[in-house]
């Protein structure tokens, strides 16, 4: 995963701002970014269905929604966290999309816990009606 250099923390209102500014930057210009574009491309040529295409580009807006927060910084504190977790959308975003175009990727998971996990659950809503 993609990961932001460290900036240092913020004092002040002013310095939030630029911090925030320059992770956006940051974020935009990263090969995760590019890669994640890349693999969208892929999955629209490939035929994928509509449903996933759709599923990316939610979170794909997510991503630009908080590139827009990130630029538009205007509070103190540090942003850090903020675009951390950017970054961890981008790369989600991006392992979703390229292990459907390769799902040879998955092979190596382990699934055998999820069966087991389920059943604890007893086919229950988790709403409380």
């Amino acid at each position: 995963m993609s990961i932001l250099s460290e900036l240092a923390i913020p004092l002040t209102r002013e310095q939030s701002i630029d911090t925030a500014s320059a992770y956006a930057e940051q974020i935009k210009g990263s090969p995760r970014l590019k890669t994640l574009a890349y693999w969208r491309f892929r999955a629209k040529e490939q035929g994928a269905p509509a449903w996933f295409i759709k599923m990316i580009d939610v979170e794909v807006n997510v991503i630009i929604n908080r590139l827009v927060i990130l630029e538009e910084w205007g509070r103190a504190g540090d942003s850090w966290a903020f675009a951390s977790h950017t970054m961890r959308l981008i790369y989600w975003a991006d392992m979703m999309a390229r292990q459907y175009i390769n799902p040879h990727m998955m092979d190596a998971h382990n699934t055998d816990k999820v069966e087991v996990w389920l059943q604890t659950f007893n086919q229950k809503s988790p709403r409380r009606d």
